[in-house]
């Protein structure tokens, strides 16, 4: 029986060693799995557990008892024991619990200072802009500081319960200074555009600018007047091939860009039914309640949620119009989902809520034409 599996992800050791005896491992279908025994064990519980089938344990065990019955001191040394082991226990889990926070504390700094350092890169900044954007990346290297400072104060003998309630402390500081990061960027973002004005162009040819995304061609150039019944096979393969692409660990990019490159106006509708009636029943996509959008968006990063969801709003698009079905609206809505902020933050909700949403209205288009 497992209570604690912690091998879905990269394994820190280091902390699961430190959590003994409440860590244990297991071997099932021949990989490895970590677990963690529940909290409300005491460690000497947890200890018996570790030996349920060590019979030198069990026979020491035993002859415990039998001197406990014959030694008055024994049992008031038994329950000195487990009280200094539970004390221990609890220390530990103290120590894990502060070892994750820190982890996590640390992630999310080095997360925000990477974006704010790349939003300086842009040359669309100017110099008020720029400034503010640097005093906020000022504020971020003090609460990396705090966070180094950290061991040092452990080093100094700080408590357990001091160091976390600085840690706790970096963590608002944090919240407080996204929230302004955030804040800013939409700022930022309406004053852009604003100056940006695209010249019209009376001969038809395009405008210098942003280079578009691969997968981000409108659909207006694909005219399709009647919609040929996909091949069940070939949305099978399409199922199949993202399912290869995205399982376990990372993304093999290169093999989901060619399964979206498999998908067009006539088997798009069929290729999110087919995977909601088939990989999307069972684990670990049975978590994704937005079905096959939130899969790939959980699965990208950055423009690669940009081009990769194109592909799908191309054949929706195309899909909508063949049916006589205007959502230019609902299309116009995806793509600014898609694209983000010029920071570099996507609201995923928002992409998959979208694109959710012309599907539905192409899946009841065409059960009233039937």
């Amino acid at each position: 029986m497992t209570w604690g599996t912690i091998s879905g992800g990269p394994i820190n050791f280091f902390n699961w060693s430190m959590a003994y005896p409440y860590n244990y491992s297991t071997n099932y279908g021949g990989q490895y799995q970590y677990n963690l025994m529940p909290s409300f064990l005491s460690p000497n519980q947890a200890f018996d557990i570790q030996n349920m089938f060590n019979p030198f344990y069990n026979i020491a065990q035993m002859m415990n008892r039998f001197y406990g019955s014959i030694n008055p001191f024994q049992g008031m040394q038994q329950a000195m024991l487990q009280q200094a082991a539970s004390a221990q226990g609890y220390d530990i889990g103290m120590n894990i619990g502060l070892n994750v926070a820190i982890q996590n504390v640390t992630s999310n700094i080095s997360t925000l200072k990477s974006q704010i350092s790349k939003a300086l890169e842009s040359d669309k900044l100017n110099d008020k802009q720029k400034v503010e954007l640097k005093a906020i990346l000022k504020e971020i290297e003090t609460l990396e500081r705090r966070v180094e400072s950290l061991a040092h104060l452990r080093n100094q003998g700080a408590s357990t319960q001091q160091i976390q309630t600085e840690v706790d402390s970096i963590s608002k500081e944090l919240n407080k200074l996204t929230e302004k990061a955030k804040e800013l960027a939409k700022k930022i973002s309406a004053d852009l555009v604003k100056v940006e004005t695209k010249p019209e162009v009376e001969d038809g040819t395009p405008v210098e600018g942003d280079t578009p995304v691969e997968g981000d061609t409108p659909g207006d150039n694909e005219e399709i007047t009647t919609l040929s019944v996909p091949n069940d096979a070939e949305v099978i393969d399409i199922c199949v091939n993202i399912n290869d692409a995205v399982k376990g660990l990372g993304t093999d990019d290169s093999k989901l860009e060619a399964a979206m490159k498999m998908i067009d106006a006539n088997n798009v509708i069929e290729v999110f039914t087919k995977w909601d009636e088939t990989y999307g029943n069972y684990k670990p996509y049975k978590a994704d309640k937005d079905g096959l959008i939130e899969t790939l968006m959980d699965d990208c990063e950055g423009k690669e949620k940009e081009k990769i969801g194109n592909y799908i709003v191309n054949a929706l698009e195309t899909r909508a119009r063949a049916l006589g079905l205007n959502l230019d609206k609902e299309i116009a809505e995806a793509r600014l989902a898609l694209k983000g902020n010029w920071i570099g933050w996507h609201n995923d909700d928002k992409i998959q809520d979208s694109i959710n949403n012309i599907v539905a209205k192409i899946i009841a288009k065409e059960l009233e034409n039937k």
